[in-house]
């Protein structure tokens, strides 16, 4: 089922992602123009990059055709070289949890939307963001598995330091 539904829904899901990331391009421009200005800190966040975790992994499952997938790279490839405004992040902050704990969650939340995401495919987007956090400068990690030793506040305090204090 989630197969199909991939397959059938993963071009238009990218396209939404790319058009979303977009618009944040402008904001940061703006922000980084306001800032020169207001000479305060301005942090802007934003989920894990379509380009580099789930355009390969949608290519590699078969969800996205080869037409497709250099449609998208394309666009991203004109979004990062067509901005004055160098739009590159300082700073990547990576929430790492197992693939097995976010099944478990997916299991607890109950989402129907959710309902036919398998652990093969978080599997696969895990060693996708893995290899990408290790090939980038400037990674943050904080793990996010919530144990009796490590809670959700813990990885909330951690978070908020990295921000008071690196960035």
């Amino acid at each position: 089922m989630i197969t199909r539904i991939l397959t059938f829904c993963s071009y238009c899901i990218q396209t939404s992602a790319v058009s979303r990331l977009i618009s944040r391009v402008f904001y940061y421009i703006y922000l980084k123009e306001l800032q020169k200005h207001a000479r305060a800190k301005i942090i802007v966040c934003e989920r894990s990059s379509s380009n580099n975790v789930f355009i390969p992994n949608a290519f590699a499952r078969g969800y996205l055709t080869l037409h497709e997938k250099r449609l998208l790279n394309s666009w991203y490839g004109l979004l990062v070289t067509s901005f004055i405004v160098k739009v590159t992040p300082d700073h990547y902050i990576y929430l790492r949890t197992s693939p097995e704990i976010c099944i478990s969650r997916l299991t607890a939340w109950n989402r129907v939307q959710e309902k036919h995401v398998g652990l093969d495919y978080l599997l696969s987007l895990h060693h996708r963001h893995e290899s990408c956090q290790a090939s980038e400068q400037n990674v943050i990690t904080i793990q996010t598995e919530f144990t009796s030793t490590v809670t959700h506040n813990d990885c909330i305090s951690s978070l908020d330091a990295i921000l008071q204090s690196e960035l």
